[in-house]
């Protein structure tokens, strides 16, 4: 064999490896968080973490929850909330990560949502397959929210709004 040939034989293996660990990795994913369908909402495999001065630590993990029922997810959502401690405010606040699927779009809509003794503040950011933010009228799909103290059903509006 000679040394072209050899150079382009390992270029080969090299390009098949890694097309099957990519393979491998994508299959394997597991979307978790809330995804939001036309006919119910589904919770999946979210971990819910209280955050101690020596890190992260899990309290309990959700498996599966199917429901149409609003009451449902609103429950779980006020069950699954962790603490995060403030430096700067010297206080906790209660805080969780939800990722939505946008199956009409090609997006994906990440929201960060905190539950404070007041108010529930919600940012949304919508991201596209190739990694781009998405964009709406030529802007950035990026909001923020700050919603009344307990105002679940408006949280759930905004998440589904953003989903449909």
């Amino acid at each position: 064999m000679t040394k072209t040939a050899k150079k382009w034989f390992m270029l080969a293996l090299l390009a098949i490896l890694v097309v099957v660990t990519i393979f491998i990795f994508l299959s394997s994913k597991k979307v978790s968080g809330l995804e939001i369908f036309d006919d119910k909402m589904e919770i999946s495999q979210m971990s819910v973490l209280t955050f101690e001065e020596d890190g992260p630590k899990e309290s309990f993990t959700v498996d599966k929850i199917e429901s149409d029922d609003k009451e449902q997810i609103i429950k779980l959502l006020k069950e699954a909330e962790f603490k995060k401690y403030d430096k700067n405010l010297n206080s906790w606040t209660k805080m969780y990560t939800i990722t939505a699927m946008g199956y009409s779009s090609d997006t994906v809509h990440s929201y960060i949502i905190e539950i404070m003794d007041d108010s529930i503040e919600a940012g949304l950011i919508g991201i596209n397959k190739n990694g781009s933010v998405h964009q709406e009228g030529g802007k950035d799909l990026r909001q923020r929210y700050i919603l009344e103290k307990d105002d679940y059903d408006k949280l759930l509006s905004i998440l589904v709004k953003y989903v449909e």
